[in-house]
């Protein structure tokens, strides 16, 4: 019983990293900057941003500074 109820927890974790940004993922599909593939490590390793659920506001600020203003944010097919 233990080890299926470990397997699943784990199938669980799994999944939901997986679709935990499907809209964000989405947007971002195939796109470049820099040279590096913009997904989930570029903005929250490479340009620091935290992993904070609620802290978009009109999908356009983030912690109160405007996403055009951070560095990898801002730039050609990126948020202007």
């Amino acid at each position: 019983m233990m080890k299926r109820l470990s397997i699943l927890l784990v199938l669980l974790m799994i999944s939901g990293a997986a679709f935990s940004n499907v809209v964000i993922s989405g947007k971002h599909k195939d796109k470049m900057k820099d040279g590096k593939k913009v997904n989930c490590a570029f903005c929250h390793t490479d340009s620091k941003i935290e992993k904070k659920k609620g802290q978009m506001v009109n999908k356009k600020v983030f912690n109160g500074v405007n996403l055009a203003k951070i560095k990898n944010c801002a730039g050609a097919d990126c948020h202007k």
